[in-house]
């Protein structure tokens, strides 16, 4: 995101070089909270005890806790500077599904579009702002069933762990292609008009 906000909000050096140094340790933090689900879901496939399990679980949530917190700091740092009317034109003028099927025939973005969908309403609702909250809220939703199944494992024999372990992997693999979409939409050069649609295009979506 750094190009991004370099062009389009205007970031001192200083200040671009603080969100990037951040955004890089939320991306780390993100990383590792992911190995570490794996790796639970891994022991549980194995047998081990809900107590092993939750070691990496619960480290996990604490990495997921850092990167929401990393991620805060990001967003305190693009509220700094308004979007300008140019840059919020160009948002709103982009040519997102050729953006998508690009992406996808690169291997750049999971085919399936759902998360891309989500990714292109944040962009249009506030640009880089609402595209950090709406990855926060993505990682809290993740944090919240983490948080849920270490209440459940005080009682090693509660049943429901597993299925709670379920729905912790599936959100995180929503939370990781989101990350994926967030980062191959940032590649995109700010205010680049190639991937705006042609001017015949933008005259009949308007009439």
């Amino acid at each position: 995101m750094s190009l991004v906000c370099n062009k389009i909000l205007a970031l001192t050096p200083t200040q671009l070089r603080n969100k990037k140094q951040l955004a890089q340790d939320a991306g780390m933090e993100l990383l590792g909270a992911v190995s570490d689900v794996f790796r639970a879901l891994e022991m549980r496939h194995h047998g081990d005890s809900v107590a092993s399990t939750g070691v990496y679980l619960s480290s996990a949530a604490t990495r997921l806790s850092n990167a929401t917190d990393l991620l805060g700091d990001v967003g305190t740092l693009l509220r700094s500077k308004a979007l300008s009317p140019e840059a919020a034109t160009w948002y709103q003028q982009l040519d997102y599904s050729r953006l998508y099927r690009s992406g996808v025939a690169a291997g750049q973005v999971p085919a399936g579009n759902d998360v891309w969908s989500e990714l292109v309403e944040s962009t249009l609702t506030g640009g880089p702002v609402a595209v950090c909250d709406a990855y926060r809220a993505r990682i809290d939703r993740v944090a919240d069933l983490l948080a849920g199944w270490l209440r459940k494992a005080d009682d090693s024999d509660d049943p429901t762990t597993d299925e709670t372990l379920i729905a912790i992997q599936s959100q995180m693999l929503s939370l990781t292609v989101y990350a994926q979409c967030v980062a191959y939409l940032n590649k995109v050069e700010p205010l680049d008009t190639q991937w705006l649609p042609a001017p015949a295009e933008t005259v009949a979506a308007t009439a």
